[in-house]
């Protein structure tokens, strides 16, 4: 129930790939299995579709190439594939891969700010041409 969650939630236990990227993973792994679960009686006929990108190195500041932390951006693009490995393994989902790490850039105008997640209107763009594509089959 959602009150014996929030009880657990309450007790302060940490859990991070920063604090302990096993036990991380572990929660993860078992979260999704019951995301599919629930899915599966909720939507029991829904296509899964998985927007398989990755964080940007750069972006474009007066016509400037600029550059994020790129052991930042690393480390985090790591996780990230563990993360959407385990998410495909369970689900088995069709993927889509609009994230091309030499062309994807961050966008400075971006209503939420410049951030390695950010991306220039191109690759929003890319995305929703290959959702359509798989829609309308």
């Amino acid at each position: 129930t959602k009150t014996a969650y929030f009880n657990k939630v309450s007790e302060n236990t940490k859990v991070g790939f920063s604090v302990d990227e096993a036990a991380f993973i572990d929660r993860f792994r078992l979260a999704v299995m019951q995301f599919k679960k629930e899915l599966r009686t909720i939507c029991p006929n829904s296509k899964i579709i998985l927007n398989s990108t990755r964080g940007v190195y750069s972006y474009l500041k007066d016509g400037e190439v600029k550059f994020f932390d790129s052991d930042l951006v690393s480390m985090i693009n790591k996780r990230w594939a563990i993360l959407d490995k385990i998410f495909i393994d369970i689900f088995s989902p069709i993927v889509i891969n609009a994230y091309q790490e030499s062309e994807t850039i961050g966008n400075i105008d971006h209503p939420w700010g410049v951030g390695y997640v950010h991306y220039h209107e191109k690759f929003y763009h890319d995305f929703i041409a290959k959702l359509n594509a798989i829609t309308s089959k």
